[in-house]
């Protein structure tokens, strides 16, 4: 005879977020649509010319590779900084 397999319920693990880090996560996404969206007006040409971009309400100039790189921190993504702005090797 073969025994019945017990049926398990299936549990809802839905996972609930805290307001604090409802909040942590709406930052970090703004913030990487405002760089996907800087990506676009300027038809992906980022690092043609000086490469520098300014925040008109705080009046500060910075690259934007700062932008993307802590934009995609923010959302846990990790990328070498290093490796990004480590010139090629020229082959002789």
């Amino acid at each position: 005879m073969a025994a019945k397999a017990k049926s398990k319920k299936k549990v809802s693990t839905k996972k609930t977020r805290t307001e604090e880090e409802y909040q942590e996560l709406r930052k970090a996404t703004i913030a990487l649509a405002a760089c996907a969206d800087m990506t676009l007006k300027s038809n992906g040409k980022l690092g043609v010319g000086s490469g520098m971009t300014i925040n008109l309400k705080t009046r500060e100039v910075q690259h934007w590779s700062k932008q993307f790189f802590d934009a995609l921190d923010m959302v846990g993504i990790c990328y070498d900084r290093d490796k990004f702005f480590e010139k090629p090797k020229r082959k002789r």
